[in-house]
């Protein structure tokens, strides 16, 4: 008779004694009763200790709200709020003063809380101040309540009937990425943490977590009496993509609009309004109950567009709240000396950044920052390439110098992914090289040396299939490429076809589907240097260098050709013929 082995079992006492503390700690508060306000809630439950800046922003933002009765803005707060950089005059001072808007809101949330709270909320803060901390923090206090409210569905109908469907938390950035990475492991992570939240987790995928209600449970234990699958739960936090039609028409008790200054869609414009009206009216449901909420977050970018009128408005408007706040003043771990470096090498980009303040300068960023920082890491330990891969076809731009003192060349190649989501297969653009080639001081570049010592030794190395370049590539050198019959075509970098090579390729940052190299910063730094002016007839893009580092646009241009040329393929271009000796006549 064989011997049955024992199942091994994984023995791990310190999540047993975390787990046995979050049981007890969730009979606790169910024994009492009592539902946290949003501070005590981050302080007892999270064990987290948001910044004096950050507990002003919530106490603001709950004070005299369902559970936050006992919520005050005291006089160290006042203090506090006077001595930032940036005066939030709104806040304290005049007739339209939102402390004395908050204070009418508390005496008479309780008769009428339609009309008694803050829904829209504004926050223009600099990097670093903990922006995707509050956020976090916001969207599982949102949760909380919820769950602690027992049956949220019947507490938000009308009385005859229960509200209907899945109630949703959502955060949405600029990149689906961002969404994920940055804000939703930080709420995840809140949920596992909290105690409030033991046994109520019911779906966790990447990008939601299901929570599950008392009447969720009560449900899902009558459907595993009949041998069914339990349901994953009513309550939804969501992030994703600010263009996600996924993340519109659901009953939503909040939203978080992270970097919402930056919001493009797939065609480069500014979509931040059209985002905003699409996902608004679905928090509505909750406002007669002193509920739904539209939290705005971001770094500033220029004095126009929805997210500037959307921080004028919430100055003036009852229902709305707008913070200013500087990265030294929310955060204390910074200091504006600090930060100095950031200040004397750009000064625009650093107040805008880091000191909260809107733009001065000319232009609307063309290539989003996030969405070119997102690139260069997508791919991890990415970096340029010294060879290509066996059996895939490479394409080359070349950028030859204006005035004989800068080349850049770049290679890259395009990979075929399947999107599972939506069920096609997507194309992917990967840079694989890139070197550029200056003058000395003084001197001037040879051609020659470059095209026969670096360039076409390149051939050997990678399977290149086509070659384009400015119309400042000379005759000389395209005859090299007649020599050994390479695919060539010109691209001109002018006007209207500037544009549309650039758009193409914006439209791949905006989508997620480009992969840079990971040590390419000379890119990087081109890329964000890189804005629109908006002519009489037709938007110019040029290299505005705010970053003195990098003045240059000889690389980003030679990403637009690689990406232009490999969408259009190989029978997009030109093959040139092999220059051949021809008889004219008798000798």
């Amino acid at each position: 008779m064989a011997i049955r082995k024992a199942k091994q079992v994984d023995f791990d006492p310190q999540d047993l004694f975390s787990n046995a503390v979050k049981k007890l700690k969730k009979e606790e508060i169910e024994k009492y009763g009592k539902v946290l306000n949003v501070i005590d809630f981050a302080n007892e439950l999270l064990e987290v200790y948001p910044y004096p800046a950050q507990e002003i922003v919530l106490k603001f933002l709950y004070a005299g709200t369902r559970f936050n009765e006992d919520i005050q803005i005291t006089e160290e707060d006042i203090k506090l709020i006077e001595s930032w950089e940036i005066p939030n005059d709104w806040l304290l001072y005049g007739d339209k003063a939102k402390i004395k808007i908050l204070e009418k809101n508390r005496k008479k949330f309780k008769e009428d809380p339609m009309n008694s709270f803050f829904r829209d909320v504004v926050l223009v803060f600099g990097r670093r101040s903990g922006k995707s901390f509050l956020s976090s923090l916001i969207a599982v206090y949102e949760a909380y309540k919820l769950v602690m409210l027992k049956d949220p569905h019947a507490f938000y109908g009308d009385g005859k009937r229960k509200l209907g469907g899945e109630l949703w938390i959502i955060n949405t950035a600029i990149s689906e990425k961002q969404a994920k990475s940055i804000v939703f492991s930080q709420i995840k992570s809140f949920i596992y943490d909290c105690p409030a939240f033991y046994d109520r987790i019911g779906h966790v995928t990447e990008d939601m977590v299901y929570l599950l209600t008392d009447v969720d449970k009560k449900r899902n234990n009558r459907i595993k009496k009949t041998g069914g699958k339990p349901l994953h739960g009513s309550i939804v936090i969501a992030c994703g993509n600010s263009n996600s039609p996924a993340l519109r028409g659901h009953s939503t008790i909040a939203c978080i609009y992270d970097e919402m200054a930056h919001y493009v869609d797939s065609s480069g414009k500014a979509s931040a309004e059209e985002v905003y009206t699409a996902i608004e009216p679905s928090t509505s449901t909750f406002y007669s109950s002193g509920d739904g909420r539209n939290i705005v977050i971001s770094t500033p970018d220029l004095p126009s567009g929805f997210f500037f009128k959307h921080f004028r408005s919430a100055k003036t408007i009852d229902s709305m709240i707008v913070f200013q706040i500087p990265t030294w003043d929310a955060n204390p771990n910074y200091t504006r000396a600090s930060l100095k470096d950031k200040f004397e090498k750009n000064p625009d980009r650093a107040a805008a950044e880091y000191g909260a303040q809107f733009r001065r300068s000319a232009g609307n960023i063309y290539f989003p920052h996030q969405l070119v920082e997102d690139a260069m890491i997508r791919r991890e330990d990415w970096y340029k390439r010294t060879e290509g891969t066996f059996g895939k076809d490479y394409y080359m731009h070349i950028d030859p110098a204006k005035n004989s003192d800068r080349w850049a060349v770049m290679i890259c190649h395009m990979e075929k992914r399947y999107d599972p989501e939506n069920k096609i297969f997507l194309d992917i653009a990967v840079e694989d090289y890139s070197k550029t080639f200056e003058a000395e001081p003084g001197g001037v570049l040879d051609p020659d040396n470059v095209m026969d010592n670096f360039v076409l030794p390149l051939f050997k190395k990678f399977k290149i299939v086509a070659v384009s370049a400015d119309q400042m590539f000379s005759l000389e050198q395209q005859k090299k490429l007649r020599k050994n019959r390479i695919n060539y075509r010109e691209l001109s970098f002018g006007g209207a076809m500037k544009n549309k090579i650039y758009e193409t390729t914006r439209d791949f940052f905006i989508s997620g589907r480009i992969e840079l190299c990971n040590d390419d910063t000379d890119l990087e730094g081109e890329l964000k240097n890189i804005k629109v002016k908006h002519g009489k007839r037709n938007p110019v893009i040029v290299n505005t260098p705010d970053d003195a580092d990098f003045p240059f646009d000889d690389l980003v241009d030679c990403l637009g050709g690689c990406v232009f040329a490999m969408c259009q393929g190989v029978q997009g271009l030109t093959t040139l013929p092999k220059i051949r000796l021809v008889k004219t006549g008798m000798r």
